[in-house]
């Protein structure tokens, strides 16, 4: 009888512990402004790209968009990380790319800022973008 107990407890903790992994996978960059979503209107997409073109002209910073409709079981941190390193944005030598990443059916969105970047684009000055985007609605 004991020994069915214990494996009785054995299986309910096992189950507890399992969880489900969605793993999202990360779209090649091709372009400024990737919308997997389809959030963007094709005039706002056009518009955006026309704005990161011009960043990385005048500012020689790299900045992509990436909206997905979810990071899956990844926190947006994690799922940003990711597709920051795969993109490889910015330049190697300084690490100053920019990516904005906006899970549209999760309702989170990061900005993710290069090392070499950091001094200029503080914490508390990439939150006042992201507030600010979204009290205008700009972003869902």
């Amino acid at each position: 009888m004991l020994f069915l107990f214990i494996i009785g407890m054995g299986n309910g903790s096992a189950k507890e512990v399992e969880q489900e992994t969605v793993t999202i996978n990360i779209p090649t960059l091709s372009k400024r402004v990737a919308d997997i979503s389809k959030v963007l209107t094709k005039e706002e997409n056009q518009r955006l790209t026309r704005q990161l073109k011009k960043l990385q002209s005048e500012e020689k910073v790299q900045m992509s968009v990436l909206i997905i409709p979810t990071t899956g079981s990844n926190t947006i941190e994690e799922f940003s990380s990711r597709v920051f390193d795969k993109w490889k944005l910015g330049n190697k030598e300084s690490n100053d790319g920019i990516l904005f990443l906006i899970a549209s059916d999760d309702h989170k969105m990061r900005i993710a800022v290069g090392s070499g970047l950091e001094r200029k684009l503080t914490d508390g000055k990439i939150a006042r973008i992201g507030e600010t985007g979204f009290q205008r609605k700009c972003l869902f």
